[in-house]
């Protein structure tokens, strides 16, 4: 399974980002887009450097990326006939599935 991973809210990966992390190892490989700074944060904005580590720690292959063009090239890499894509987050990574894939034309 491959997942992609758009973390979002500063506050929310300050405080899960290692259980995050952690949970992602359970996929064969990990895309990891940048984090959604929606709302302003006192603290400012958040890095996925925390969940990267948890997960690397847990034994996840992350792939850090800058941003959709970078996740569909590394999914479309990574993806073989039969394997499971899963998209998590609620920002561009969302327009994933319509990047990558195509409907088939014949059997």
């Amino acid at each position: 399974m491959i997942v992609a991973f758009e973390p979002c809210g500063a506050t929310r990966v300050r405080v899960l980002g290692a259980r995050m992390g952690a949970a992602l190892a359970a996929a064969d490989e990990v895309v990891l887009l940048p984090v959604r700074n929606a709302v302003p944060s006192q603290a400012g904005p958040a890095a996925g450097d925390e969940i990267e580590e948890a997960a690397v720690g847990a034994g996840a292959h992350v792939f850090w990326v800058d941003g959709l063009a970078q996740a569909v090239d590394a999914v479309a890499a990574l993806a073989a006939p039969g394997d499971v894509v899963l998209t998590m987050g609620v920002g561009a990574v969302a327009g994933l599935g319509r990047c990558c894939w195509r409907p088939r034309t014949g059997p």
